[in-house]
């Protein structure tokens, strides 16, 4: 019973990990069913940078070991090559940026691989963290909570509400009859206006019909919270708004994002219902809430939220225009997707940034199949597809504003096992499975120690 929950462990990873053919024939060698679910945990490669390709945020790993939850190591004499694509929207993991990584440098890919089906052909897998074995140590104290410090002490931000706000330094001023001080700053600007990350860092996302609200922590301790989102239909005190008019298209919990991106609307939720709608801004590091009033004076202002540079040769010619956003639906029957979208770019090349929720259907011939970017080779189905991620499209659009496309890129992080590595895990996963398959090739490789 043991030696078959076993197998049934180790091939359950390998047909995740593979994501090839060859997992399903070896499951069946070894008397294993398809597994159901994911194995309970990540997988984690390692080994070290081959080669990146920083414009499509492609990176070529060498990996020398394998980490299975459950079940021994499996370490590579002969390193064995695996694609990681840390995506154009951001190109970071959990704050390594594709443009950090160097080849030769050690690297540690934890995968999580979260499917509905784990067999399905074709469905793209996400990566939910990576780390850099030798991360750099350069990063400068925080400043004490209350000390006075000189202004490059501060951190550098992007002011967190785009055009213009009105605001004075109320950071602990008492509200409600001194029965409480909020500590941050109050940014007064109209209801929908957007509202940007202030720096580089991994969010937060809390949504709810009362209150909306997003965290943003960065990897050199500072941390910022922004209360008071939208909750309403647009033109409306409501109090009935979806996250959809609140939250930035595609931005989800565990996200990375660049200082400038937007991160989603002002509005009037929580306990600001009977105020003036506003942004509360703080912002905090490892010694509690800073007064944030000197760091806004010197903040930079944007003209427009930040875009990530997503093929940027990819132009829409006579007749076309190219869309960039989010899957909101996927309908496989139609091959369509409609999308969240971020900006619109004409057949002139003038680039248009989305800042008021707009949609748009997008339709794929059967000659049209999307692709991975950075993998274009790899067709994906539509049906693989799923809300939340990212895609460019460009085609002609038709009169009800359906674009056909002829080309489709969808823009996620995810990780593959090349032929070489897969071939390697499957030999290792069947010489644990022992018996089972006493026809399998030997393998080379030995279980980590």
């Amino acid at each position: 019973m043991r030696e078959r929950a076993l197998r049934i462990r180790v091939f359950a990873a390998l047909a995740l990990a593979t994501g090839l053919p060859v997992a399903r024939a070896a499951q069946e060698a070894a008397g294993a069913p398809a597994p159901e679910s994911a194995p309970p945990g990540p997988i984690v490669y390692e080994g070290k940078v081959g080669a990146v390709y920083a414009p499509a945020g492609r990176v070529r790993l060498q990996v020398s070991r394998v980490r299975f939850p459950g079940v021994p190591d499996l370490t590579l004499a002969d390193p064995k090559p695996a694609l990681l694509l840390m995506g154009a929207n951001g190109q970071q993991i959990g704050g390594i940026h594709v443009q950090d990584l160097k080849p030769g440098q050690g690297l540690s890919v934890s995968v999580t691989y979260a499917v509905d089906d784990p067999n399905a052909a074709g469905r793209p897998t996400s990566v939910r963290r990576i780390g850099v074995t030798q991360p750099p140590s350069d990063i400068p104290p925080a400043p004490a909570n209350g000390s006075p410090k000189p202004a490059d002490a501060w951190p550098s931000i992007v002011f967190p509400v785009l055009g213009r706000v009105s605001w004075s330094d109320t950071f602990g001023a008492p509200r409600d009859g001194g029965s409480r001080r909020p500590q941050g700053q109050d940014l007064m600007a109209p209801k929908m206006r957007p509202v940007l990350a202030a720096f580089d860092g991994e969010v937060w996302v809390s949504k709810s019909p009362g209150s909306n609200s997003v965290g943003l922590s960065g990897h050199d301790g500072w941390s910022a919270t922004y209360l008071h989102l939208k909750n309403d239909h647009p033109g409306t005190d409501d109090g009935q708004g979806s996250a959809d008019y609140a939250i930035a298209p595609g931005l989800s919990n565990g996200d990375w994002v660049a200082a400038g991106q937007m991160l989603g609307w002002v509005g009037d939720s929580g306990n600001a219902e009977n105020t003036a709608p506003h942004l509360h801004f703080e912002l905090h590091n490892s010694s509690g809430a800073i007064n944030a009033a000197q760091t806004l004076r010197h903040a930079r202002r944007l003209p427009a939220p930040l875009l990530p540079r997503v093929l940027p040769d990819a132009r829409p010619g006579r007749g076309e225009v190219r869309l960039d956003g989010f899957i909101r639906v996927v309908d496989p029957g139609r091959r369509a997707l409609q999308l969240d979208l971020r900006s619109v770019t004409d057949s002139r090349g003038r680039t248009r940034v989305v800042t008021f929720p707009e949609r748009r259907w997008v339709r794929a011939s059967t000659s049209v199949s999307p692709a991975l970017l950075g993998e274009e080779g790899i067709p994906v189905e539509i049906s693989a597809l799923a809300a939340g991620m990212a895609v460019t499209a460009i085609g002609a659009s038709s009169g009800a504003g359906t674009v056909s496309a002829r080309l489709l890129r969808v823009d996620i992080q995810s990780f593959r096992a090349d032929p070489p590595l897969a071939q390697a895990i499957m030999d290792y996963a069947v010489q644990l499975a022992g018996p089972a398959d006493a026809n399998a090739p030997a393998s080379a490789n030995q279980p980590g120690r």
